[in-house]
């Protein structure tokens, strides 16, 4: 750790509260180790503490949270950028560092020390308050949105095998016209931080009661095209799991279809990104949820059958009348499989249960010829006819359930 950078002299300057509980740890550690606690041990232990700040990674599970620090000099030399073109996956006690793209030789390798689709203010408040620099990568110093990043990514055609409605589509994403701007932008100085927050804990009355709020709020982003641009993204993705937990599942089936659709693409444009394959999972358990034995949901009683095609549940139900839900999960648990190693690994939890799923449907009787046009597909996605039958049996699919989201979310949390 010596030739480690701990910016010390700015913890110590800029740091207010931080530093003085450095100071407590430091003493605490200094006595657990039973060493004298004078002047010259604890400057060393708070140089310690602040190289473990600066140079540390959260060491973050994909399905149980943070569960503590990783720490590896070599590894802490990768530096920041708020376009990566790699990112740090934790299996285990292993850290693995994976490529969004191909790095050539003599390219600096670089991932983002935060989440770096966080509003500008966010992410230099949050780079500046741990690792105590100003970041001038291109999309801060151009103040770049989401949909201006992703038409910079030059792998785009991995998303040939992705829910991505049209590979060519975010080369020209749909995005907020310039003229508004910067209106937009003062909207989300306004707004983004009560809006991105958790809403778990709450009882399903406040839960409605923010979400209404929060929808509200959104609404230039919604007008404007911005779908992917936080926090309506956070807001979609708390009313999917509030529609969930309501045992909604068609509400959330929509939602959610929405975002697989026409937000992470555009937010994450790698197909592998983790965040990616977690939404795709998501759409194949909610497909799983609302198959025809189980549409007697709170949100679709048994008598919906009788519900006038007029009405919001009448026209989900028959839009997913129309869909082959156990075609469409088997091409989705597929992809996760697929997509799970470049993702975080053959250990990581999503990939062991899709698997689980995917031979649950493989075993179901007298689909021989849905798992050959399957199987043909995720062999040569390329193909002529195998891109009609992704086409007709998934991509289209979806994009009928997305055009229900803004329907739902009005009908629950319209003014």
């Amino acid at each position: 750790m010596e030739g480690m950078e701990g910016h010390v002299d700015k913890f110590r300057r800029e740091s207010g509260k931080l530093w003085s509980d450095m100071e407590l740890q430091a003493m605490a550690a200094l006595h657990y180790l039973g060493r004298e606690t004078n002047a010259k041990s604890l400057a060393q232990a708070i140089e310690v503490l602040c190289k473990s700040q600066v140079n540390s990674f959260n060491r973050l599970d994909e399905d149980v949270g943070q569960t503590g620090l990783f720490l590896n000099p070599t590894l802490a030399m990768v530096n920041h950028s708020c376009t990566p073109n790699g990112f740090v996956q934790f299996v285990g006690r292993r850290a693995v560092l994976h490529a969004y793209r191909e790095i050539k030789k003599d390219e600096e390798i670089e991932i983002s020390y935060i989440d770096c689709n966080l509003h500008l203010s966010y992410r230099q408040e949050a780079l500046k308050a741990r690792y105590h620099f100003t970041c001038n990568c291109p999309r801060c110093k151009d103040d770049m949105d989401i949909y201006q990043v992703c038409r910079g990514y030059p792998h785009l055609r991995l998303n040939h095998l992705s829910l991505a409605p049209d590979i060519q589509k975010p080369q020209h994403p749909q995005g907020p016209d310039s003229s508004i701007a910067k209106s937009l932008s003062a909207i989300i100085e306004e707004i983004y931080s009560w809006c991105s927050t958790s809403l778990s804990g709450l009882s399903p009355p406040e839960k409605q009661k923010q979400l209404r709020q929060r929808w509200s709020a959104c609404k230039l982003l919604r007008d404007s095209c911005a779908y992917a641009i936080e926090p309506l993204p956070h807001v979609l993705a708390e009313a999917s799991m509030y529609f969930g937990e309501q045992n909604k599942f068609t509400h959330s089936l929509c939602i959610s279809s929405f975002i697989a659709t026409q937000v992470e693409p555009y937010k994450t444009p790698a197909p592998f990104a983790p965040q990616r394959i977690k939404g795709v999972f998501i759409v194949a358990k909610l497909l799983a949820n609302t198959a025809p034995a189980d549409l007697g949901s709170a949100d679709n009683p048994k008598n919906d059958l009788l519900v006038s095609n007029k009405s919001l549940v009448g026209r989900i139900s028959a839009a997913l009348g129309k869909i082959d839900q156990a075609t469409m999960c088997q091409v989705l648990l597929e992809m996760v499989v697929y997509y799970a190693a470049a993702a975080h690994s053959k250990e990581w939890a999503i990939f062991n249960e899709a698997w689980d799923l995917l031979g649950d449907i493989e075993a179901l009787q007298g689909r021989e010829l849905e798992d050959a046009h399957v199987k043909a597909f995720m062999r040569n996605p390329n193909g002529a006819a195998e891109r009609r039958f992704f086409d007709q049996a998934v991509v289209g699919p979806l994009q009928e359930l997305s055009a229900f989201c803004f329907d739902v979310m009005d009908s629950e949390f319209g003014s």
